[in-house]
């Protein structure tokens, strides 16, 4: 599943990820400027919490960026989005 986000120079963003834990599932998430993520490279603003559940980024410039939710082999995700204190939530 995959959301786009359009994003602002100099603006927060923080994701994180969380599911139901059934059965030895889970659930990640990517981030980039492009739709495939076969050919996505690491923003250079990106930082990853410890578990990879959380990433961070201060937007170097204004554009689309691309979440690509994977859960294997399926999970209920809560992905939440903040952005300089303004937030939102996927559901799935």
């Amino acid at each position: 599943m995959t959301y786009a986000y359009d994003a602002h120079k100099g603006e927060k963003l923080s994701i994180r990820i969380d599911w139901r834990r059934e059965n030895g599932n889970s659930a990640d998430f990517m981030v980039g400027e492009s739709m495939d993520m076969a050919d996505a490279k690491p923003l250079a603003c990106s930082r990853w919490s410890t578990d990879r559940r959380q990433w961070k980024c201060t937007v170097a410039k204004d554009g689309r960026l691309y979440i690509e939710v994977v859960a294997y082999p399926s999970a209920h995700f809560t992905l939440t989005l903040h952005s300089n204190g303004r937030g939102g939530r996927a559901r799935h």
